[in-house]
């Protein structure tokens, strides 16, 4: 087992930064020219003025020190496979503005679109009423229009289905400091759907404050609605976002009653000099239930520098722990976060960009539980079929490439 991992490990060569959209303050790579290939130029025909078409696609090869049976990397976001090669996520992603109107609609399929919406609730259908459950939903990444309400555009409303703005990292490896995403991105909300309206106050911040069905909702789980208010500054170095969102997300009858759910999200990126960069997050939150006060606490802390001109390495720790509330009974409240009491992980990644718009990325990551929450070797299994996780630590490796247009 642990020359298999060595072996694997091995693979963490060198890499190369790319631009980071929403968390990095790198200046944007250059312009890519149109491809010429037959099929994308068919493709891009008929677009018209305001319209553009974006895409990306990731495939990686990972491994599991542990050498779980079944391959469950359990505890992870979308790397959620041991060795075997995986299409992560392919995306097409069209977006338009006509006048005062805007849209977007990015459609996905592959691993990630299928994790993206393992958390979506499942409401029966009745009649000509459809259900609703997780797999209705995952070739969506994204979908909504926005109004322009003045003419200088610094006003404007939105509605349908977001990318979650809770953290620095996004869904899009490419855009990302790491290929894993961090214990807090795993299990803190990915996508709301509701309406949003957005002030850019000035040009370095920009205030938004949206109502929505809830934490990963397409379709609600309740009659009860939540609400999300986010400050973001963006300046030449330094770029920060700071959050709070707040609603009931239990189901109609939980043990734990209607409780409002508070969250508070921080996070910072700084370039320090020409070649470093610092980024920080903190997320924690609390939840008064029938049982008492539930809490939990995330804090993750990211390095990144430039080796050379077309390699770059990163380095994140993170940690995230959930304390769940006990009356006097001894009763309960489940917990909403994770199923032990703290999870960690410290992830060195390198990066190579031998062209523009392809990056190969190679990762060693540990991961530690308080509690079991890993599968080694062959474990047990419940009345249910499911694996019950029999280790509280992990090594693991993979290598990954990413293009994107």
């Amino acid at each position: 087992m642990r020359q298999a991992f060595i072996k694997s490990a091995c693979f963490c060569g060198i890499g190369v930064w790319l631009t980071a959209g929403q968390a990095v303050a790198d200046p944007p790579p250059e312009a890519v020219p149109v491809p010429t290939t037959d099929a994308v130029s068919a493709m891009m025909v008929g677009l018209s003025e305001g319209v553009t078409l974006a895409g990306y696609a990731e495939v990686h090869y990972g491994h599991d020190s542990n050498q779980p049976k079944g391959g469950l990397t359990l505890l992870r976001a979308f790397d959620q496979r041991s060795d075997t090669f995986t299409v992560d996520n392919a995306v097409l992603d069209v977006a338009w503005q006509k006048g005062p109107v805007q849209g977007r609609v990015a459609l996905q399929v592959g691993a990630t679109a299928s994790a993206y919406y393992r958390a979506e609730g499942t409401q029966p259908g009745i009649g000509v009423n459809a259900a609703s459950n997780g797999t209705l939903w995952q070739n969506i990444q994204q979908a909504w229009l926005g109004y322009k309400i003045n003419d200088a555009g610094t006003w404007s409303a939105q509605a349908g289905l977001f990318m979650s703005s809770i953290g620095p990292e996004v869904i899009a490896v490419k855009d990302n400091w790491n290929w894993s995403r961090s214990d807090l991105f795993t299990f803190l909300p990915a996508y709301h759907a509701g309406v949003k309206l957005n002030w850019q106050a000035t040009q370095a911040f920009s205030l938004t404050a949206m109502v929505c069905n809830g934490w990963n909702a397409a379709v609600d789980n309740n009659d009860s609605k939540s609400v999300q208010v986010q400050g973001q500054w963006t300046s030449e170095k330094v770029q920060a976002g700071l959050l709070y969102m707040g609603g009931n997300e239990r189901d109609p009858n939980a043990k734990e009653g209607a409780p409002w759910r508070h969250l508070g999200d921080a996070w910072a990126t700084w370039q320090v000099a020409e070649h470093f960069w610092l980024m920080g997050h903190l997320n924690g939150g609390a939840e008064v239930t029938n049982q008492g006060t539930a809490t939990w606490f995330g804090a993750a802390l990211y390095v990144k520098a430039q080796l050379a001109e077309r390699w770059f390495v990163a380095i994140r720790g993170d940690t995230l722990g959930e304390q769940v509330a006990t009356d006097t009974s001894g009763v309960s409240s489940d917990p909403f976060l994770i199923p032990v009491k703290r999870v960690s992980s410290a992830t060195l990644t390198l990066d190579w960009r031998p062209a523009t718009f392809l990056l190969l990325r190679a990762e060693g990551r540990g991961d530690m539980s308080d509690g079991n929450g890993f599968i080694a070797g062959t474990p047990d299994y419940n009345a249910a079929g499911a694996p019950i996780p029999n280790s509280g630590k992990r090594l693991s490796a993979m290598l990954g490439a990413t293009s994107w247009f």
